[in-house]
């Protein structure tokens, strides 16, 4: 783990072949609604939404492919609590379809969490949710240096030490502004 740990410190701060990009991403969305799902002690009927701003420093592995670091901080809005998520994703996002304007691109990442309060019962004796989050958008280049994204991604946060969690499933829609360089 500390090698890995290791290596993405090493492709984040050293100077790539390629480029490397800077990101501002803003996220907001609301829960799938499935009638499987538990009636959480904080929910409405499953009914809640959230607002999230991330940080994101990109590599280039290659001219389509990007391995990135998200740093993200949401609030969810739930009917008797508000609660504050801090996340680290890990992830890569790779450019599909290359054009004169910008791309299209598919994204995915895993990382880990903190909940200020826990909107489901399970996680209450679990502090480390982890999670999972993939997505697909569009990127435009305003200038040779100067993007901006619209996106949908989905992402999924569980305890990721317990069976009984099936954790909080999530639409979002994102906007991005971003340097490259």
């Amino acid at each position: 783990m500390k090698i890995i740990f290791s290596i993405i410190l090493l492709l984040m701060f050293t100077s790539p072949v390629y480029a490397e990009t800077a990101e501002l991403k803003y996220s907001i969305g609301s829960q799938i609604p499935k009638d499987y799902f538990p009636k959480w002690p904080y929910t409405d009927k499953d009914d809640w939404s959230f607002n999230t701003v991330s940080l994101i420093k990109g590599v280039d592995i290659t001219s389509t492919l990007d391995t990135t670091v998200e740093l993200s901080l949401s609030k969810f809005d739930f009917s008797e609590v508000d609660v504050t998520n801090f996340s680290i994703i890990l992830g890569f996002e790779y450019d599909y379809v290359k054009l004169t304007w910008g791309s299209l691109y598919l994204d995915c990442g895993v990382g880990l969490g903190y909940w200020s309060a826990f909107p489901s019962e399970s996680l209450i004796d679990n502090a480390l949710p982890a999670l999972v989050q993939y997505g697909t958008g569009v990127k435009f280049f305003l200038d040779e240096h100067i993007f901006v994204k619209l996106g949908y991604g989905f992402r999924h946060d569980s305890a990721l030490f317990s069976d009984e969690d099936i954790g909080i499933n999530s639409h979002r829609l994102e906007i991005s502004y971003g340097v490259e360089w």
